[in-house]
């Protein structure tokens, strides 16, 4: 059985008031909920009270959640998503994307790759910023909670096609930030001396 078969095995058992199946819901997909909301909020707290908020509601809800062909888990992060945005409508909260939710190093790296490490992931962050909020949505969904492009498609209440699409502009709208941004230090750079006398 699939993953995704599991979960809406767990799903039924848990609309049959199996509160073990739902701790189970839970257990798979509170991480991936916290990091969207880690992604969108700055706040870790508040990343956490959104989390926390996600999972009482769906378990209020659990009963009208009907399979329709998609992972579970697609719904959890919907209705984070909905949560997020009544605190944004209430200006309680703003939208940003933080160090932390970026993959970790390998652990292999030497001091110096870290210090680089550290300045391009400061530099992504701060051009994901600079995104369109539905496209900088599209790419943390896409990439940083893994989801597939329907499963993003659904929580962006899109077509999946229209997803694949604002997830190739938002590539590219970040590439041009990135791009630009390495331009302008290598602007700011002093130019290299005429060499060393003597060598």
């Amino acid at each position: 059985m699939d993953l995704s078969a599991d979960n809406w095995v767990l799903v039924r058992a848990a609309q049959r008031g199996d509160a073990s199946a739902y701790a189970l819901l839970y257990d798979r997909f509170a991480t991936r909920v916290q990091r969207f909301a880690r992604s969108r909020v700055r706040d870790r707290h508040l990343a956490e009270d959104v989390t926390s908020e996600t999972f009482a509601r769906a378990l209020r809800a659990i009963n009208s959640l009907e399979y329709r062909g998609r992972d579970a888990g697609a719904w959890f992060l919907t209705i984070a998503r909905n949560i997020i945005f009544d605190y944004t409508k209430s200006g309680s909260v703003r939208h940003e994307v933080t160090v932390d939710e970026l993959p970790d190093a390998s652990g292999h790296e030497t001091p110096e790759e870290l210090v680089i490490l550290g300045i391009a992931r400061a530099e992504l962050i701060r051009c994901l910023r600079l995104l369109p909020d539905d496209q900088r949505t599209c790419l943390v969904l896409r990439f940083f909670c893994d989801l597939s492009v329907s499963e993003t498609a659904r929580i962006l209440d899109r077509e999946p096609g229209a997803a694949r699409s604002l997830q190739y502009r938002a590539i590219h709208r970040l590439g041009e930030l990135i791009g630009g941004s390495a331009n302008e230090q290598r602007r700011a750079q002093p130019a290299p001396s005429g060499g060393e006398k003597g060598s």
